[in-house]
Order: C-alpha cells, then structure tokens, then sequence
C-alpha cells in the first residue's frame, strides 16, 4: 500500500485483498493485480501502472513522477526533513535510487534535473530549482 497526497495505490504480492473507496466502490484484487483509489474512485492499474516492488530489494523506482512524490519517497528513510519548493515540485523525475543511501540518491537528482540540493547540518534539506 502506497498512500500518496492525491491517491491511494495498492500492489497485491501474494493472495488477494479487498479494496474499498469511500464512495463505496469495491474491487477483489488477486496476486500481481493492483489498483488506485483516489478523488474519481476506484481504477485498476495495468501492468505498467503498477507501483514497483523493488524497494523490497532496497531500491526506489520511478518512472515519470513528480519530483514532491519521489523526495516524498524517500524521506521515509530518512532523518531529517526533505522540503521542496513549489517550483521543483512539479519536475518530471525517472531513474533508480538507492534507499540505503538517501544522500546519495539526492546527489544523483542534484546532477540530473536542474535543482540544487541545500542541506542545513542533518537536520533540514531544502530542494530548489537551480
């Protein structure tokens, strides 16, 4: 279960789960099925919607999300605060990062999207476009 500010993801692994929406929607998913519950309802995803299981593996995957969801992400492994500006929250980010290295994965979006990374001791890290 992925709960994002927009939506609510679900990926099942094994077994099935019962998914509800609170307009009363309801859906049955088995293994390898997923779906989303957002504003609109309840939609089922399809393979390439699907949320990835690679932070099992300790990896982050992310294909064409904005950056807020990606620091989001990551700041669930963490200490310390992430904050992006409005500004960089809408870039598109897509790659692989580490989640047993947050400051590495924040190094590797600084030289790849045109944003600078700002850390104020461990406590804060400010992300800004450049």
């Amino acid at each position: 279960v992925e709960q994002l500010a927009e939506r609510t993801q679900v990926r099942v692994l094994e077994s099935r789960v019962e998914l509800r929406s609170t307009s009363g929607e309801s859906a049955v998913l088995g293994s390898g099925e997923a779906a989303q519950v957002d504003a609109a309802g309840l939609q089922r995803l399809a393979a390439d919607q699907m949320p990835s299981t690679e932070w099992q593996r300790g990896w982050l995957v992310v294909q064409q999300r904005p950056l807020h969801e990606v620091i989001a992400q990551l700041q669930r492994y963490r200490h310390g605060l992430l904050r992006v500006s409005p500004e960089a929250a809408q870039i598109q980010v897509q790659g692989v990062f580490p989640l047993d290295d947050i400051e590495r994965a924040l190094t590797g979006l600084a030289e790849t999207l045109p944003i600078r990374v700002q850390r104020f001791g461990s406590w804060l890290t400010r992300i800004d476009v450049r």
